[in-house]
């Protein structure tokens, strides 16, 4: 059983895990200080082998469930301990599933529409007249509510798996 997001969230959300994807391991954010959170790409990867050939399997899912589960009550601010985490989450994946990964952030080239170089005007609106999730509220929380949310949904993606 896939879950089934309405149209709207899912190209915010589809928006989100490219922008995710073509963001890389070692890609700083666009403050040019920080880097991307390595929990947000774990959950974008989990969620993002769900468009490939390359899902994560049953067994798969029973093993990173726990991990996932940890990583959600892990602070971002501990980052030992998140990249223990992302560590053993990676060791969990297959090469096919890396080389899939890959491809995805491949496919998502700067300019796009609705990517972060896109011309203005371009990019996808799906939101109410109060703007995205989150806005108004000071930028720490809207990350943490960010990260929140991607998490949810990777264990959300491993629960309906791991079944």
């Amino acid at each position: 059983m896939r879950i089934r997001l309405p149209a709207p969230a899912m190209v915010v959300f589809a928006a989100a895990l490219a922008a995710v994807l073509a963001a890389g391991c070692t890609h700083r954010a666009s403050s040019g200080n920080r880097q991307v959170d390595p929990a947000v790409r774990a959950a974008a990867a989990v969620t993002g082998l769900e468009r490939t050939e390359f899902p994560v399997t049953q067994e798969q899912a029973a093993r990173l469930l726990p991990l996932f589960r940890a990583l959600r009550g892990t602070p971002a601010e501990d980052r030992p301990a998140v990249a223990a985490l992302v560590r053993q989450i990676d060791a969990v994946l297959t090469d096919a599933q890396r080389t899939a990964l890959r491809r995805l952030r491949e496919q998502r080239r700067p300019g796009d529409p609705g990517g972060p170089n896109a011309p203005p005007g371009t990019r996808p609106r799906a939101f109410g007249p109060g703007g995205p999730p989150g806005a108004g509220q000071p930028p720490a929380e809207r990350t943490a509510a960010f990260r929140g949310r991607m998490l949810d949904r990777a264990i959300a993606v491993l629960e309906d798996r791991a079944q």
